[in-house]
């Protein structure tokens, strides 16, 4: 690319004798971008992470933007992950939701260049599964949903109302006190609990190869996105607050909005009622969707079970005595874990609204959650050692 080479040398000289300093001056010629790494196709199993890569040359160096079917990927879209220079793009779980075609196009003051590359997401019988998920099936399927997540919120809501309760008894009433989480929360706990059913239908249903499935994935990641989108609506999920295009400048110029649309105007949309928090990691979940890490005690993580997280917090992170902070009192740590569990929206794929969950029976068999040991939507009991010092003081 050298143009043209250039050698110049500074002298100064006096009375009392001479110095210079030399320099070398390259010229290079412009060029207009060439791709000289193209990302490659691939066919991947639901749940895998996927890497494309893209590599330009040019004179000035030229910038990389990723496009998916069309559309510019948004560096807000946590479900992917982008390099600093754009040369590399990771789907974090690779979903039915990504197939498609990926290109990048490199562009600087000459001209562009671009590349493409195609992702397929493979799963045995994938077709019989998609014939067999007819509307009328998803219909049902939800209906059952909703009647068993009813089931078990009404049961919880009928333990609660009988008898004096306890103060714990007393806090589980909140839950249903604001009708927006709440609705929130059961129309989440409909979607998940239609998945599971999904699942069912499949297992019993078909002759569905389950046991070929890769370990890391949710039939969330397999359906249709039709399906996906199918499930949704009838589950009652929303994806948020209504967008105020905040046009009235006369209005919000003076007042601040009761839901925090349209207070800052440079990021109008920062700060808004029942909006998700934006995560800085991706969240990890055993079967890549929404199971608990350790909710399977028989999976091996990096070649070992999961310890019970009771034991770990007994052998690890525990006192035999107790020493007073200088600063602060354990009222900081309760505020800490109201904000973290209480008042959050947390997104999960990568915004996703967390609620506190309202039922206390499982939704398919109805057991009540501190009454049994399995690990049954909603419920997760972490098991109590022997040695626990809870258990010693029954």
């Amino acid at each position: 690319l050298l143009f043209k080479w250039f050698r110049y040398i500074c002298v100064a000289n006096n009375q009392n004798g001479q110095i210079e300093h030399s320099f070398e001056l390259q010229i290079l010629n412009n060029s207009a971008p060439l791709i000289v790494d193209s990302p490659e196709s691939k066919v991947v199993n639901p749940g895998e992470q996927v890497t494309f890569v893209c590599r330009a040359a040019g004179q000035p160096p030229p910038s990389i933007k990723w496009y998916f079917n069309g559309m510019e990927i948004s560096y807000d879209d946590l479900h992917v992950e982008l390099t600093q220079r754009d040369n590399e793009l990771t789907i974090i779980h690779a979903t039915r939701e990504d197939e498609g075609v990926y290109q990048c196009i490199a562009r600087n003051v000459l001209g562009m260049a671009s590349a493409d590359a195609t992702l397929k997401v493979y799963l045995p019988n994938q077709q019989a599964l998609d014939e067999s998920l007819t509307n009328q099936i998803l219909k049902n399927i939800v209906k059952e949903a909703k009647e068993n997540v009813d089931r078990a919120i009404n049961q919880s809501k009928s333990t609660i109302n009988n008898g004096e309760m306890s103060p714990w008894e007393f806090m589980k009433m909140f839950k249903f006190n604001v009708p927006q989480n709440a609705a929130l929360t059961k129309a989440r706990e409909i979607y998940e609990q239609s998945l599971l059913l999904v699942q069912k239908y499949v297992r019993d249903g078909l002759k569905f190869p389950v046991y070929q499935l890769p370990t890391n994935f949710s039939f969330e990641s397999i359906l249709a996105v039709s399906n996906i989108q199918t499930i949704m609506e009838l589950s009652g999920c929303v994806t948020g607050p209504f967008r105020n295009p905040c046009t009235d400048m006369c209005l919000y110029t003076k007042y601040r909005t009761y839901d925090g649309q349209c207070n800052n105007m440079e990021h109008q949309f920062w700060g808004v009622a029942q909006t998700p928090f934006r995560r800085n990691l991706p969240p990890i979940y055993e079967n890549g969707f929404n199971t608990p890490v350790g909710w399977n005690p028989e999976k091996l993580y990096f070649g070992f079970k999961k310890p019970n997280p009771r034991l770990v917090s007994m052998k690890i992170i525990s006192t035999e005595e107790i020493t007073p902070h200088f600063g602060y009192t354990a009222m900081m740590k309760q505020w800490g874990q109201f904000l973290g569990t209480s008042s959050e929206l947390v997104n999960a794929k990568p915004y996703s609204q967390t609620a506190p969950g309202l039922a206390r029976q499982t939704y398919m068999k109805g057991a009540i959650c501190n009454r049994t040991c399995e690990n049954l939507d909603p419920c997760y009991n972490v098991p109590m050692p022997s040695e626990d010092p809870r258990m010693q003081g029954e």
